[in-house]
């Protein structure tokens, strides 16, 4: 199947160069006051009960993110099966929404609750709605089996009974007051596990039509598949959470200040807030990324594109900051066309800072949190360039 030719959690370290604003956090005071105000309940909500939560809306899945599914048919059948079977399962783990009781959106368990509701038939738009169990290692009788079979048939009431009657523990996070709280239980969740994108939370987090047009648009996007050498969208949304990147450091970089997550969050709600009148300009100012990553793609190859060059040759792991340097110059329309015109100086423009400039070296390497080294190592390498 197509999803599963994707890299897997395990191998992201070697595609990237991670920023340790995605990996860690620096809670101010007021975080450890409001920890202690908000609570924790453990609930064991049976299979049923979950899929009607799912059914009706209280627990969030987000629909339209649904094509950023992380697991194939085989795994979701296997989770049935353990359900059926009353094996362990990892919890649930729930936050409440403040503004609308009984309401809630996800920190852990997304992949297993998105199973639920795509075998209850619960998500239409989803390739694997409905979907027929696969390759059950232990219950082979329910394979071919849908939900509709497992429930309406008189074939497996053991079975049926089994399944909609198992608990999973579910914890349920309430009186939390601000996104901080969040990104703090949602890495540790996750710390032990894969390191995940902010991206993820911020879609929860961000209310407004801005995180969805975001997420279709580089779900489509071309570009960013070859960039980041994927056959389809990335189901961890790094897809996503480069292009809003881009967008923010490359036409927002004058708010920047020097907290990059909360810079992001930030500049997702604003378009969100101000959607009816920013949503063109967004759409031009993503096609004009796109259009810088082909221009850099032209000069270098796209295998080398957010690549440092060292030691006379490029690196095989993309670097984020790399590519906000490059695609904050190629976006300048008059230094494109000089870079196209002349592919081979614009190429020697760029391995020559790398190798031979030491402050744009250390702006490259230095981290987010540096406010003069993202706006040196931005606007450095597109100074150079302006006089091609």
């Amino acid at each position: 199947e197509k999803l599963e030719r994707k890299p897997m959690p395990n191998e992201w370290s070697s595609l990237f160069d991670e920023d340790e604003e995605d990996v860690e956090l620096s809670p101010e005071g007021s975080i450890l006051t409001e920890l202690r105000d908000a609570y924790v309940y453990n609930l064991d909500w049976t299979v049923s009960t979950l899929i009607a939560q799912l059914g009706d809306g209280t627990i969030d899945l987000q629909p339209q993110y649904q094509r950023r599914d992380a697991w194939t048919v085989q795994r979701k059948s296997k989770l049935i099966e353990s359900l059926i079977l009353g094996l362990p399962v990892p919890h649930i783990v729930l936050a409440e929404r403040p503004e609308t009781k009984g309401t809630f959106l996800i920190l852990d368990g997304k992949q297993r609750l998105t199973t639920l509701a795509q075998f209850a038939g619960l998500i239409p738009a989803s390739q694997y709605n409905g979907f027929a169990l696969r390759d059950l290692p232990l219950l082979q009788n329910l394979n071919g089996a849908t939900y509709i079979d497992l429930i309406e048939s008189s074939k497996h009431p053991e079975h049926k009974h089994a399944f909609l009657n198992q608990p999973l523990r579910t914890a349920i996070l309430r009186g939390w007051k601000s996104s901080e709280l969040l990104h703090i239980i949602f890495h540790r969740l996750n710390s032990q596990v894969v390191p995940l994108s902010p991206q993820e939370l911020r879609q929860a987090l961000i209310v407004g039509p801005f995180m969805g047009f975001l997420n279709d648009y580089s779900a489509s996007s071309q570009t960013m598949q070859w960039l980041l050498k994927l056959d389809g969208p990335d189901f961890r949304m790094r897809d996503s959470e480069i292009l809003l990147r881009l967008l923010g450091l490359t036409t927002y970089l004058d708010r920047y200040r020097g907290d990059l997550r909360r810079f992001l969050d930030e500049i997702a709600q604003w378009l969100s807030d101000n959607w009816a009148e920013k949503s063109a300009e967004t759409e031009e100012n993503l096609s004009s990324i796109e259009n810088a990553i082909e221009t850099w793609g032209m000069v270098l190859g796209r295998e080398h594109v957010g690549r440092k060059f060292t030691d006379g040759k490029y690196e095989p792991r993309l670097n984020r900051a790399v590519l906000d340097s490059q695609v904050f110059s190629a976006r300048d329309a008059t230094v494109a066309e000089r870079m196209a015109a002349d592919p081979n100086s614009a190429r020697h423009i760029f391995e020559e800072l790398m190798m031979s400039d030491e402050s744009y070296r250390k702006a490259i390497e230095s981290t987010t949190k540096s406010i003069g080294a993202v706006e040196y190592r931005v606007s450095r390498l597109h100074q150079r360039l302006a006089v091609l």
